[in-house]
């Protein structure tokens, strides 16, 4: 099943890529993978905490309208929304990465960036796993 079109994906990252450069906003593949640490996070993490990592160090950027704003907003929770049903249904969720096109490499890095920022975010939560002696759980944070 297809989470999302190119045109969902082609438009997210033209939301992104319109963020102020200066503030280093997150490029598709990090937020895409940013939300997938998001969702996974055994604590839940509101919008109103993680959507200042999107916007990058500079904050939330100034948008033309309040129109531009609610379309932004709109694109990365409908994002947010289709990587978690994604996750919740086994081998339906594919990450979104590109690819070196000198040599056909997968980026997987930019995703990796992203989840990591997410678990940033509640470090405690993600150690209350690693302290749980979960044999599963503790080996899937080692990978």
């Amino acid at each position: 099943m297809e989470w999302h079109s190119d045109e969902d994906l082609r438009k997210l990252e033209e939301a992104l890529m319109a963020l102020p450069e200066e503030n280093d906003p997150m490029l598709l593949p990090e937020f895409d993978g940013f939300c997938a640490g998001l969702i996974t996070c055994p604590e839940m993490i509101p919008p109103s905490v993680w959507l200042a990592k999107v916007w990058g160090e500079g904050g939330a950027p100034e948008f033309e309208s309040l129109a531009d704003m609610q379309a932004t907003l709109d694109l990365l929770m409908a994002h947010y929304n289709r990587v978690a049903t994604a996750l919740m249904m086994p081998g339906e969720y594919f990450p979104v990465m590109d690819e070196d096109q000198r040599n056909g490499d997968i980026l997987w890095e930019f995703w990796m960036l992203g989840f990591l920022a997410a678990m940033q975010l509640r470090p405690e939560a993600w150690g209350k796993i690693a302290a749980s002696r979960n044999v599963r759980a503790i080996k899937a944070l080692k990978k």
